[in-house]
């Protein structure tokens, strides 16, 4: 009998490994090789059952064949789309003010594919806002550090640590 080949694949982020399981079926007998072949390009990468894992660097849809073959030497392939989110490329700018004054933070994030739909800010002491753009007023002239997370639809999250510049007063 002919294996009916198939997987399924979880939904990650880029630069995180997804996994390959396969759910391939065959009535009677038995299985006897799987030939993943990502990138549907006709390269081997993996030759057992799995489930497998794989890192795709970048974000974008990927994909992937897998050819179940019976103890009989039958094959059945099956080609699929693996999906792989974007990660988000946190920035902003800050203006410069004199202590005391309000500095104002203004995003500048971007993303590939897909929206930003969270921006935590971190101003360092405990101080954290959400949302953009923001403000903090700041109690130390000079350079403070300040993080901005930014998390997206797809549930990535990048990070960034950007000095804001405070003036002393005159």
């Amino acid at each position: 009998p002919m294996p009916t080949a198939a997987f399924l694949s979880d939904t990650v982020c880029a630069g995180t490994p997804t996994t390959l399981t396969d759910a391939s079926a065959i009535a009677p007998g038995t299985i006897a090789q799987w030939d993943w072949d990502i990138g549907a390009d006709g390269s081997i990468e993996y030759t057992a059952q799995g489930p497998q894992t794989h890192t795709f660097a970048a974000g974008g849809t990927y994909s992937v064949e897998l050819t179940a073959t019976s103890a009989l030497g039958c094959s059945n392939s099956v080609v699929d789309d693996v999906i792989v989110n974007y990660i988000p490329a946190p920035d902003f700018t800050s203006d410069s003010v004199c202590i005391g004054n309000p500095t104002t933070f203004i995003d500048n994030s971007v993303i590939t594919v897909g929206n930003i739909t969270d921006y935590a800010w971190d101003f360092g002491g405990g101080n954290t806002a959400n949302g953009t753009p923001t403000s903090f007023t700041f109690v130390t002239a000079g350079n403070n550090n300040v993080t901005l997370t930014v998390t997206s639809d797809g549930g990535c999250t990048a990070s960034t640590t950007l000095p804001a510049y405070v003036r002393q007063l005159p």
